[in-house]
């Protein structure tokens, strides 16, 4: 069995951040719970007596969250799957006009959800890649913001890699 972008998986993933976001506190425990509860439902069986395997493809954006996964599934195996970038940002930008405003009406890229607006953990990043050319976040175009906001999921993933290595002592 397989889900495919599913939400309710990212949605736990994200719940502190949204809390956090409403400046209410998030318990990492009720948190974990909440993941495992998630992944629990969605992945029961119908005859115990015959396991399956279930795979989740989740939405991009959730590479953010790989450390509350594996903090709430620490035995369950992970892939970070990487794509050709420019093949990334060509689907994100096929339905899209370039000059088109941020607020109009139709198709956007899902990369430009946060805009103008980054999440706290995408901000530093971004804030230190326009610093290493001497600009700002604010004087990018669309399709360089989109391009950034690739280079931090992926960095996302390298991050969480890099930490099971050194956990494992192999890093």
């Amino acid at each position: 069995r397989s889900y495919s972008e599913s939400n309710p998986p990212l949605l736990a993933l994200m719940a502190c951040d949204v809390l956090k976001e409403g400046g209410k506190y998030c318990d990492p425990l009720a948190q974990r719970q909440l993941i495992q509860d998630v992944f629990y439902l969605m992945g029961r069986v119908t005859r115990p007596e015959k396991p399956q395997y279930v795979y989740y493809k989740i939405q991009s954006i959730g590479a953010r969250y790989i450390s509350q996964f594996r903090n709430a599934m620490p035995r369950t195996p992970w892939a970070f799957v990487f794509r050709d970038s420019v093949e990334v940002l060509m689907s994100h930008f096929k339905n899209y006009q370039k000059g088109q405003p941020i607020s109009a009406v139709g198709p956007r890229p899902v990369c430009l959800r946060s805009y103008g607006k980054p999440p706290e953990q995408q901000h530093a990043l971004l804030h230190q890649m326009a610093q290493s050319h001497n600009r700002t976040i604010s004087s990018w175009s669309k399709e360089e913001f989109c391009a950034a906001h690739l280079a931090t999921l992926a960095r996302s993933a390298l991050d969480e890699y890099r930490a099971i290595a050194q956990e494992s002592g192999s890093g």
